[in-house]
């Protein structure tokens, strides 16, 4: 049923797909909805440019509820039951270098802008507005996207997978073994948090009060592996398997500098612990919409893979899990965006 209430589900009228289908039977070249805005402009790639819809239906913009945000009352200050939409255009450009997005959002050529990670510490000092943007009327607005980035396991390799004491031992010592809260230092420039489950906030279905059993702790993982008879037994400073052969666990990789910083985290971590990693290099190979699958392409005993979603169903359907990261955006404002 929450598929059912998605966006990609909503209703169009048939005369509508027998007039615009493409050969896939798709309309998206003809853009016909009930929405509060209609396609006004549109240069592919580059522009659009939203114009109310006079004939939508009564809807008046709602109060704070009982889950809001802290700061929700005062943005709904003077707008509670005004009748939506408020704005007449929305002008929007599609800006895909994250340096572009931020150059033209400090021009004064855009109205608001989602930061890009990388960009944090640019704009942002600890985690409030940095003064000189709010001398420009800026306004910070701060949430947590719903998404996760996630290692998994491959259970069919010979090495890691099944159900043995030992494996199990293995796998929970490789996930207590890397520091996901480093890794959000790092790659997200401080704007995340450790996720504690396959549902992220604020979808329906997170427990914000539910809490992993364990998380980064290297001494105890060390413990574990030794437990488990996964001893240096060559003395070259990692660790073989219980029976003595080798143990070298392969994570599938990407080729930019993001996974670069990551390979690097990641062979710290193993190191620590005795475990040797090795990387396979692929190229993204996208499916499903926002899922990387990294291990596809290759013979891969770690992989990651990331899920994004407004409704609990989207993707994130995660059997195995190691760490995981929630992402936390911020957006930046000019005070016009905010109100009518």
């Amino acid at each position: 049923m929450w598929w059912l209430a998605t966006p990609a589900l909503a209703a169009v009228a048939r005369e509508v797909v027998d007039v615009y289908k493409d050969s896939s039977n798709r309309v998206m070249e003809n853009p016909v909805g009930t929405g509060a805005y209609r396609l006004k402009h549109w240069t592919r790639g580059h522009h659009l440019v939203l114009e109310a819809n006079t004939d939508y239906r009564n809807e008046q913009y709602p109060g704070p509820g009982s889950g809001s945000a802290p700061g929700d009352a005062a943005i709904a200050k003077g707008l509670k039951g005004r009748k939506l939409p408020l704005v007449g255009i929305v002008d929007i450009s599609i800006i895909d270098e994250d340096q572009s997005q931020m150059l033209t959002f400090d021009s004064g050529k855009l109205d608001y802008v989602t930061v890009p990670a990388p960009f944090a510490a640019r704009v942002l000092a600890g985690s409030s507005l940095r003064p000189d943007y709010e001398r420009r009327g800026i306004v910070l607005h701060r949430g947590v996207a719903p998404s996760v980035s996630y290692f998994f396991f491959n259970f069919e390799d010979p090495l890691l997978g099944g159900y043995s004491p030992e494996r199990i031992a293995l796998r929970r010592a490789i996930s207590m073994g890397y520091n996901g809260d480093e890794a959000i230092r790092l790659l997200l420039d401080g704007q995340g948090i450790t996720a504690m489950q396959p549902i992220p906030p604020p979808l329906y279905g997170h427990d914000p009060k539910y809490r992993a059993p364990y998380g980064y702790d290297p001494k105890t993982a060390n413990a574990l592996l030794d437990r488990f008879r996964y001893k240096d037994k060559d003395g070259d400073g990692y660790r073989e398997m219980p029976d003595g052969k080798p143990l070298t666990i392969m994570l599938g990789s990407k080729t930019d500098s993001a996974a670069r910083t990551s390979d690097e985290l990641w062979k710290r971590n193993m190191d620590a612990i005795g475990i040797r990693i090795q990387f396979i290099k692929n190229k993204p190979l996208r499916c499903r919409g926002t899922v990387d699958r990294s291990l596809e392409r290759s013979d891969g005993r770690l992989g990651s893979a990331s899920a994004e979603g407004n409704y609990p169903a989207s993707g994130i359907e995660v059997v195995r899990l190691t760490t995981q990261r929630c992402r936390t955006p911020c957006r930046a404002a000019t005070p016009r965006c905010r109100t009518p």
